[in-house]
């Protein structure tokens, strides 16, 4: 991966790497995660557009925020990735974003951010009302260390692992990522999200016209398939379906890439040429 630069933001330092020429794709990667997780995508696609990748505030090499509820919620990590791309120049621009960074490319789009299309892994489109509200995740001994502020390391291993598919997954510099993130980062996006501070993002790609395309694992384990696939009116739908990469898990663009890429790869050639 390219070496990192940063960029002095509203919502604190953050760094960001920077590979290839032409129309941007933009990464968010997840929650306890890191920009490196993305070298495999970097390389596949940064001959053919500008790759941009950022640690979100409080991940990776990006500074932790002084006042965390001023930062580390969906709606404000939204706004530093919007303020991130208008930056970089990122115009016309894509988003990929996974788990975590997902929701966070829902929140660009509600927020109008003028995306030509968003890919997200990992992110079921969670409602603030109705029969589906508290739908989308299934519960995990896993899942309930993502709201914490304080892991051990065998807590930090087990978390990393299984947003990656497994240990034999889990390369040093993600189980890094985990340890590195600020605790209060984890706690405080969680609380905000029980407390309804982000977008009705069921309802959100119900109405939205904006390209989205829904590339999972098969064998995620932390999200409602069913719920997925079958509950949510998509407006726009890529490839009219939900894309279930076979044998996956929570992040199949690390661990099935030779699957992934090409999904991707066809999205991006649709919305951005």
């Amino acid at each position: 991966m390219a070496s990192s630069s940063f960029i002095d933001s509203d919502y604190g330092r953050i760094a960001v790497s920077d590979q290839g020429e032409g129309a941007g794709l933009f990464l968010i990667h997840g929650n306890s995660s890191l920009k490196e997780v993305f070298e495999t995508t970097i390389a596949a696609f940064s001959d053919r557009y500008r790759v941009v990748a950022m640690d979100l505030p409080g991940h990776g090499e990006s500074a932790d925020a002084d006042k965390p509820a001023a930062v580390y919620t969906i709606p404000n990590y939204a706004r530093a990735a919007r303020q991130v791309i208008a930056e970089m120049g990122l115009d016309p621009v894509a988003v990929f974003g996974w788990s975590l960074g997902g929701h966070i490319g829902l929140e660009m789009v509600a927020q109008g951010a003028p995306l030509q299309g968003l890919a997200i892994c990992g992110t079921p489109p969670l409602a603030l009302s109705g029969e589906a509200k508290g739908r989308g995740f299934l519960p995990s001994p896993e899942l309930s260390l993502a709201g914490r502020d304080q892991l051990s390391d065998a807590e930090c291993l087990a978390y990393g692992a299984a947003t990656v598919g497994g240990e034999q997954h889990l390369a040093s510099v993600l189980i890094k990522g985990v340890r590195r993130t600020h605790g209060l980062a984890r706690k405080t996006m969680f609380d905000a999200i029980i407390s309804g501070d982000f977008a009705d993002e069921k309802r959100l790609v119900e109405t939205n016209a904006t390209p989205l395309a829904i590339l999972d694992g098969a064998e995620d384990v932390f999200i409602d398939h069913d719920y997925i696939a079958k509950e949510v009116a998509y407006a726009n739908i890529w490839d009219d379906k939900r894309h279930a990469i076979p044998g996956a898990g929570h992040a199949p663009f690390l661990t099935h890439p030779q699957d992934f890429n090409p999904l991707l790869g066809r999205f991006l050639q649709d919305v951005l040429g």
